[in-house]
């Protein structure tokens, strides 16, 4: 995925552009330059394999800062924010106090590009398992579990014993913020409950775990399990669990 990064960012990747010493060897000197004017052209998934190739060779903070801007323009923000952290820490090398300054506001930048997924879990099983992007997640006593993650497509995957495997796949924006409901259904059980939902006000209308469902009275099919259910009339809202 190709990213136009803000005016700033890029001018800062420009400005740290540096060629490499003379003490490197010719095979990282040819990847970086090759990597940097990747990156120029947009090209950040390329640039990126270029300046890695380059940095195994010979660390450099320069080649690591250039890495960082490439792999968030990928949309790889996470590992962005590694990089970014490591060029900081000294990693590979002094970093200036100017340079630090402008790399602090790269990382402010892409610290707002992260995305957080959450995960409520209906009914909490013994032994499941959920994973993002095939990555084990703790399952703790929270009511919501919230994952710093990629914006892009995530794939999510819930497992118990005696249940139906759950498999979902959320499109999260930059920056966005978003909680899904997982609602395990036992193998076994194929049977759908009805509810019903009626207000005194006909206005009034409903939606069940975030979906508009339409206005009242309700009758819907749904699978055993727990629904949030959240009623709105004008600027008032009001949220059950059911």
């Amino acid at each position: 995925m190709v990213t136009q990064l803000r005016f700033p960012a890029f001018l800062l990747a420009c400005a740290l552009v540096v060629q490499p010493a003379a003490a490197q060897s010719a095979a990282a000197r040819a990847e970086f330059e090759e990597g940097v004017a990747l990156m120029q052209t947009g090209r950040f998934a390329e640039a990126a394999q270029r300046l890695s190739a380059s940095l195994a060779h010979a660390p450099r903070t320069a080649t690591a800062f250039n890495l960082a801007v490439s792999l968030r323009g990928t949309g790889d923000v996470l590992g962005a924010l590694d990089r970014f952290e490591r060029v900081l820490a000294g990693d590979y090398g002094k970093v200036s106090a100017t340079e630090r300054k402008q790399v602090l506001a790269l990382v402010k930048e892409t610290e707002s590009e992260v995305s957080v997924l959450g995960v409520r879990i209906a009914n909490r099983i013994a032994g499941a398992e959920l994973r993002l992007d095939g990555a084990l997640v703790p399952l703790g006593e929270q009511e919501v579990v919230t994952v710093r993650v990629n914006p892009g497509t995530r794939q999510l995957t819930y497992v118990a014993p005696d249940y139906t495997s759950i498999d979902e796949r959320v499109v999260l924006a930059r920056g966005e913020r978003r909680t899904v409901t997982v609602v395990p259904r036992r193998a076994d059980d194929r049977r759908e409950g009805v509810l019903q939902l009626e207000t005194s006000d006909p206005r009034a209308v409903l939606y069940v775990e975030g979906h508009r469902s339409g206005p009242s009275p309700l009758v819907q099919r749904l699978p055993p399990g727990s629904y949030r259910v959240t009623i709105r009339l004008g600027s008032n809202e009001r949220t059950t669990l059911l």
